[in-house]
């Protein structure tokens, strides 16, 4: 994204882009919820599959902007575009991920990041994906469909919040509003444990997805204002690793929590994300992050 816009324009690409994925994020679980109620479980997934096989002949057609181009005047195919991102020399996986980890870890901003991003991974995962379904189909006793709704009043509100970050101006007080958001998220997240119905916990989780989406895109953005081009695709990834690490641990956890205490998951869960928003604070990430 970074090599598509101007620095200035990264929060509206960024919410652009995620902005798609949160529209279908908000409208598939209600269909999805909807469609396993009527015509089952199986057909549900079939029609799923279909959807990926359409996404991969989209895929198919995809040319590199690195190989696309006209032909040379002597016929001979066009020569493949050098990549700026490329560095002198060919790296190893190995050693591009030690490089984006020392750059990563070296600064202090940044490592408050990755925190912060792997205990939001780690709350958020196992809660919503584990607890919200035991929530619904066994505290409330609802169905699918009802499970597909508050998917979806989670999905609703992130696409608010993406659209306000690609909208609104860049706030002074930008890293302080991140972390009093992190710190309400997390007070949003334990309070579902704790709804007395369906309709209040949808409702948080609208409120929950509006600040997330928010958060991600501006913070998304920020970071790919501030990196060295050379080093942004490591980085990047480096950053993306603690997500990826933290999300199957999470549900791990989540899935012998949620059936000793489903309440005490969501408070678990909450009480993380508080206290890692607390840590970033004291570590003074609000005044860093400008």
């Amino acid at each position: 994204m970074p090599r598509l816009v101007p620095s200035e324009r990264l929060a509206a690409a960024n919410a652009m882009l995620q902005g798609t994925g949160q529209l279908v994020g908000t409208i598939g679980p209600a269909v999805a919820g909807f469609s396993v109620a009527l015509v089952g479980v199986g057909a549900a997934f079939a029609v799923d599959a279909a959807s990926f096989a359409v996404a991969a002949l989209m895929l198919w057609f995809v040319r590199s902007g690195a190989t696309a181009g006209r032909a040379s005047n002597d016929g001979a195919p066009p020569k493949a575009a050098p990549d700026p991102e490329a560095p002198p020399h060919a790296q190893s996986i190995r050693a591009s991920l030690v490089e984006g980890g020392q750059v990563v870890l070296g600064d202090p901003v940044m490592r408050s990041i990755v925190v912060l991003s792997t205990a939001a991974n780690l709350a958020f995962t196992g809660a919503t994906v584990v607890g919200l379904p035991w929530l619904v189909l066994v505290r409330f006793g609802a169905d699918a469909a009802a499970l597909g709704l508050v998917f979806a009043a989670f999905g609703a509100g992130s696409l608010v919040g993406v659209i306000a970050a690609g909208s609104l101006p860049h706030p002074r007080q930008f890293g302080a509003i991140v972390l009093a958001f992190v710190l309400i998220m997390g007070i949003g997240l334990a309070a579902i444990g704790l709804a007395p119905s369906l309709a209040v916990a949808g409702f948080i989780l609208f409120g929950i997805g509006a600040m997330n989406g928010w958060v991600n895109i501006v913070v998304i953005a920020w970071v790919q204002g501030k990196t060295d081009p050379v080093m942004l695709g490591r980085t990047m990834s480096f950053l993306m690793l603690g997500s990826v690490v933290a999300a199957p641990l999470s549900l791990a956890i989540a899935a012998v929590i949620v059936d000793t205490n489903a309440t005490a998951l969501f408070l678990a869960a909450g009480l993380l994300l508080i206290a890692s928003a607390a840590v970033a604070l004291a570590s003074g990430l609000h005044r860093r992050m400008v």
